[in-house]
């Protein structure tokens, strides 16, 4: 089902994905840059959203702000995260009592680990083929994940995403996975 959903800069074009029968959890799934074609609809992040759908949870895939028909202008740091907070609330408003899911694909990887591990309700985190660069991604803020505080994600040096190998990263206190 497509829909739109309040985003910060404006409405973000997105997409959800059910399950056919009683969802195990609810999977914010983020999509490649923008800048080089990525979009919620891309084969990889498609195949993914179909794997999660398969072993029963709900996927929400969603444009970054200024991809497709999302308002707002892609500016490649601060405004993907809060895109992808602003994705996390909606799906978990929509599906309160399912466990909430970050993943990501490239660029998609990188904001959903990055977000993910700042939320306390996202229960596990999903990365295929994260970017790298030859120097280090910082995350700055000051409280775990509290909205009125600073989030600022800075970039040092090199610009250059490089796709690395597939993971997953769950986080604690889980139970009956996959």
């Amino acid at each position: 089902m497509r829909l739109k959903i309040p985003g910060p800069a404006g409405q973000l074009e997105a997409k959800i994905d059910e399950p056919a029968g009683t969802p195990r959890a609810v999977v914010v799934l983020a999509h490649p840059h923008p800048e080089y074609g990525g979009t919620m609809c891309h084969k990889v992040v498609f195949r993914v959203a179909k794997a999660l759908q398969n072993i029963g949870c709900t996927v929400l895939r969603f444009n970054f702000r200024g991809t497709g028909t999302s308002e707002g202008k892609f500016d490649g740091k601060d405004g993907e995260h809060e895109d992808f907070f602003a994705s996390l609330d909606f799906a978990a408003a929509r599906h309160p009592k399912l466990d909430l899911w970050a993943a990501g694909f490239s660029f998609g990887a990188w904001v959903a680990l990055t977000a993910g591990a700042l939320d306390s309700r996202v229960r596990a985190l999903i990365g295929v083929a994260p970017p790298i660069e030859n120097d280090t991604i910082s995350i700055h803020y000051s409280e775990a994940r509290n909205r009125s505080s600073s989030f600022k994600v800075r970039k040092t040096k090199s610009a250059r995403w490089k796709p690395c190998v597939a993971f997953t990263l769950t986080l604690t206190n889980q139970k009956n996975w996959l």
